[in-house]
């Protein structure tokens, strides 16, 4: 088992060795040295390994002094105290590497000294604080420090009372950037001059202001902000950077030509109209644009169309005849009529009765007389054929007048006879007459018994029954369903008063309508039919509002135009007087800038940024939120 260790190590050792010789060739020494360290880890003490080992540390040493060497040639004295560092590492006690240290000791101090003598106190002081960073701290190297500090600070005041204060600032910060820990000591002096400089831009600002230029003196605010970060400063910026923000957008006016409430409501939609557009805000003296509103005339008129309508209902019930008492009751009437009918029938027949009777009378009281007369007629008439007989024998004068005596007393005779014949012959049909009357008497008076005890019988029948019954009263409601239609149109015209010259037409009229419907029709309680009175849903004044807007709406596109072309013409013109004058461009340069931002062109906003700022000398762009230094 020994003899295995030991193969084995003997294995790891050579091949360690061999390994470092070729490291070495090769130039790795840094590999060499870590194979030698492994052989004498297997073989402690080894004086080929320890050879080895020491001489690539020399070699090592070297090296790191040839490279701080070659630093010294170039004046890089960290980089040669780097180098020094390095071989000393490898052998503290090589004399070379003292040299070298002491040769850069004394060239820093010559240098420092002879830039010092040379009043080039930038590169004294940055070669001493050098020296100070690579050696220890002499007391010549303190009192040139003490001298270098002192040179600043004077020259700072210097520059202070001749009011540059920007160069003071510089010289105060000629000592903080190389040493910061000296810059408690100066605060004071660097505030006083702070101080100063930006109470010079704050009463330039105040200066400014007064005379109307808002820009230059929210610029000199800022300026005097960037310089002390003093919160009045930025404060009175933002009041002006406020001010000027709004005075970016477009200011417009309204006027109106008449005082009525539809054009109030039409100047508020169109100031509406107007806001909604980006950059614009109402502006009542010196606006850039006048918008007038001349007389809008309107007309409303209604038209209606019927549609004939009808509704069954129940009006009601009534009382009505019974229709059985009505029937019994007129077959009652028809009896009391009958009844009636029969007495007057009797009573005409007994008139007839009568009035034969009358005339068979009158018959035989004329035949009674008759009759007593012709006897005597007979008689006459006998002797008058006697006498004419008488006379004839005689031939008596007589004669004639016996005949024509006889003549007229046998047609006289004649007369009574046929009178005679003629009464009988009527009173037998009179007779025949009155007997068939007499028996029509007996008749109809029968007849009307008969009538009577049935007009009873009914009269009886119809008092058991009621004379009305109820009936339900239907009916028909004629009526017209109403469709109204109420329209109204109205013009509106609108003139423009800009303050640039425009291309853009400045007269616009638009003319438009709108209407509303409404049904309706009357009420009838019985026929269950409410009224619907007409109520337009939409009252005039709403009508007119919508076409008002919408003629407003048309115009949109045309004012829309005019704005554009307003921030173009002022877009154009600050760029030309920011390029020759910036100062009095200021101002309406970050009108623009800040209040009308989208209306500039991407490319000319940060030109505007950049010109206004270096007419100014300000850090702080204007189209960010700015933080206080150091903030």
């Amino acid at each position: 088992m020994w003899l295995a260790l030991l193969l084995l190590q003997g294995c790891t050792y050579k091949k360690a060795m061999e390994a470092g010789v070729l490291l070495e060739a090769s130039g790795d020494l840094s590999g060499a040295l870590d194979q030698y360290a492994l052989a004498l880890a297997e073989k402690p003490g080894d004086p080929e390994a320890t050879a080895r080992r020491e001489a690539v540390l020399d070699a090592q040493a070297e090296a790191a002094l040839t490279v701080a060497r070659a630093c010294m040639e170039k004046a890089d004295y960290e980089g040669a105290m780097a180098a020094l560092a390095d071989a000393e590492a490898l052998n503290d006690d090589h004399p070379a590497a003292y040299a070298i240290r002491q040769r850069a000791r004394e060239e820093l101090q010559s240098g420092i000294q002879g830039l010092y003598i040379a009043h080039r106190y930038p590169e004294a002081y940055d070669l001493a604080l050098r020296y100070a960073a690579l050696f220890e701290r002499k007391s010549w190297l303190n009192k040139v420090l003490v001298d270098l500090r002192a040179h600043y600070r004077t020259q700072a005041q210097e520059l202070f009372v001749a009011g540059e204060h920007a160069r003071a600032l510089a010289a105060l910060d000629a000592i903080s950037s190389r040493e910061p820990d000296q810059e408690p000591v100066q605060e004071a002096q660097r505030h006083a001059i702070v101080t100063a400089w930006a109470d010079k831009h704050a009463r330039i600002a105040s200066d400014l202001l007064r005379r109307d230029q808002p820009g230059g003196a929210a610029a000199s605010w800022i300026r005097a902000w960037e310089i002390a970060a003093r919160p009045t400063d930025r404060e009175a910026a933002d009041r002006m950077l406020e001010r000027l923000t709004s005075e970016g957008a477009l200011g417009f006016r309204i006027d109106s030509r008449s005082a009525t409430g539809r054009d109030r409501a039409i100047a508020e939609v169109l100031q509406s109209r107007l806001l909604a557009l980006p950059n614009t805000r109402v502006q009542q003296r010196s606006p850039h644009l006048v918008v007038t509103l001349l007389p809008s005339p309107s007309r409303c008129t209604e038209v209606v169309q019927k549609t004939p309508k009808t509704s069954n209902f129940i009006a009601g019930t009534v009382d009505v005849p019974n229709p059985a008492w009505v029937e019994v009751d007129q077959r009652l009437v028809a009896k009391d009529a009958e009844v009636i009918g029969g007495q007057r029938k009797i009573e005409a027949l007994w008139v007839i009765v009568g009035e034969l009777d009358q005339r068979l009378n009158e018959h035989q009281a004329e035949l009674v007389t008759l009759l007593g007369r012709k006897p005597g007629l007979e008689t006459m008439v006998e002797e008058a054929k006697v006498q004419r007989d008488k006379a004839a024998e005689l031939e008596a004068d007589s004669l004639s007048a016996w005949e024509a005596a006889l003549l007229e007393r046998t047609a006289t005779l004649e007369q009574v006879t046929e009178r005679l014949a003629e009464l009988e012959a009527k009173n037998a049909p009179l007779q025949e007459e009155a007997k068939g009357a007499e028996a029509q008497i007996r008749e109809t008076q029968a007849a009307v018994q008969a009538a009577k005890a049935a007009a009873k019988a009914l009269e009886t029948e119809r008092d058991a029954l009621p004379a009305t019954v109820e009936r339900q009263v239907d009916d028909t409601l004629h009526w017209d369903l109403e469709d109204w239609t109420r329209t109204c149109e109205a013009e509106l015209t609108v003139r423009l008063q800009p303050n640039w010259p425009t291309e853009q037409p400045v007269l616009r009229a638009e003319k438009g309508q709108e209407a509303t419907t409404d049904q309706a029709h009357i009420g009838n309680a019985a026929a269950a039919l409410d009224e619907d009175p007409k109520v337009y849903p939409l009252a005039d004044d709403a009508l007119l509002s919508t076409v008002d807007t919408r003629n407003l709406d048309a115009m949109l596109p045309w004012l829309e135009a005019v704005v554009t072309e307003h921030f173009h013409v002022r877009t154009t013109a600050t760029a030309i007087q920011l390029a020759t004058e910036p100062h009095r461009a200021t101002s309406e340069g970050l009108r623009l800038l800040l209040g009308a931002r989208e209306r500039i062109d991407p490319a000319a906003v940060g030109l505007f940024d950049t010109q206004i700022r270096r007419a100014w000398d300000l850090q702080t762009p204007f189209v960010e939120v700015p933080s206080p230094p150091g903030g």
